[in-house]
Parts: C-alpha cells; structure tokens; sequence
C-alpha cells in the first residue's frame, strides 16, 4: 500500500513515516508549504526513498493530484 502524508510542523509527521516505512509501505509527504520548518530536511527522506513535494495549503487540488499520480490509495 501507498501512503499519502500530508506533513505539517513538529514530530508528528516525522513518526508516521517512520511506522509506515516499518509496515512496508511506501510513502509520498505532501508538505505544506507555509507550516513547514527546518526540520523536513532530504536526509531523514533518503532511507528508503520517500517521494516528497511541497504544496501551498491552498493548492489541495494539487496535493491530491500528486498522490493519484503517486498511487496513494490512503491519506
């Protein structure tokens, strides 16, 4: 299963990829562009590879196409 995590600030979003990449699943991070911090860095995306895009919160038509073009088949 592909996942679709849309990531805002703080920890949360970083332990949710970290459990889905346990379970086996791949994983495409919509990160919203204005809530984001320093935090969401290339590095902690690398191992395994997660597909990454950064979409403004009022372009939610753009972050759902980006999961279909994904195969996400849960957000």
């Amino acid at each position: 299963m592909r996942l679709g995590l849309i990531a805002g600030n703080g920890a949360f979003p970083f332990l949710v990829l970290d459990a889905a990449r346990r379970l086996g699943h791949g994983v495409t991070v919509i990160a919203v562009e204005h809530e984001r911090r320093r935090t969401w860095r290339r590095p902690r995306l690398a191992k395994p590879q997660a597909a990454f895009h950064w979409v403004p919160l009022v372009h939610l038509g753009r972050a759902i196409e980006l999961m279909q073009a994904s195969g996400v088949t849960q957000a």
